[in-house]
């Protein structure tokens, strides 16, 4: 069964869009984005059907705040654009079109104009970014027309072989410029402290005591003593 569909791993209904909550299928990125901003934003003001990102949100607010919008975050390129101009003209300055790229453990999203490029490729290859691309150059991808097919279920990797290579090309030269590793968590560095003290609860759902130690020893999943990002926000 479908991520997001009813009765899934994360139930939900997503109406015609495909997937869900951790997929990169649109059932997993389409969602709203409200803005208020008083005195800026007129109220009741700007529907959009613009396409942005999660990042754009730090660019915004470095432009409301009047500050220069860097090219580079540290060794990385600043991925995000501000959405004031579109938001102040009410939206008369459009979003810039851009390629839009998505990664989840191993969910491959790849976004440009109506054309979407998508993979999965599994959690064993995230977040090694060279492993991915490795991964990711020798298999075949999808390709969806969203204007046509929102559900994604038509595959024109071999009707658009030039979109397909572009996309993918692009997919790869992005994996190949991050330069960020996820932080992880010695476990002889953690002190074992004890958890504070919990509200009464019924008495047919007695509390649950977990030492700081425990809670760790719970997610180093592969007992190496540190904790990837991964492990330390799944769910043990």
């Amino acid at each position: 069964m479908e991520e997001g569909a009813a009765g899934g791993r994360f139930p939900g209904n997503n109406g015609p869009l495909r997937g869900g909550k951790a997929t990169t299928y649109q059932g997993g990125l389409n969602v709203p984005f409200l803005v208020n901003w008083k005195g800026k934003i007129p109220q009741g003001g700007l529907v959009s059907d613009s396409h942005v990102m999660h990042c754009d949100i730090f660019s915004s607010l470095l432009d409301a705040a009047g500050l220069t919008v860097p090219e580079s975050n540290g060794k990385n390129p600043l991925r995000g654009m501000s959405l004031l101009p579109h938001m102040l003209s009410d939206g008369k300055t459009s979003v810039p079109e851009r390629t839009m790229i998505f990664e989840l453990w191993g969910n491959i999203g790849v976004r440009r104009g109506d054309y979407k490029l998508w993979a999965s490729v599994g959690r064993d290859y995230s977040p090694d970014w060279d492993a991915l691309a490795d991964e990711i150059s020798q298999k075949n991808l999808e390709l969806f027309d969203l204007q046509r097919d929102v559900a994604e279920t038509n595959d024109l990797r071999t009707e658009y072989p030039e979109m397909y290579a572009s996309l993918k090309a692009e997919l790869l030269d992005h994996l190949s410029g991050i330069n960020v590793e996820y932080p992880s968590v010695v476990l002889s560095d953690v002190k074992s402290k004890a958890m504070p003290k919990q509200q009464k609860r019924s008495k047919t759902i007695p509390p649950k005591e977990r030492s700081s130690e425990k809670f760790f020893q719970a997610r180093d999943r592969n007992s190496d003593g540190g904790i990837t990002l991964e492990e330390f926000i799944g769910n043990p």
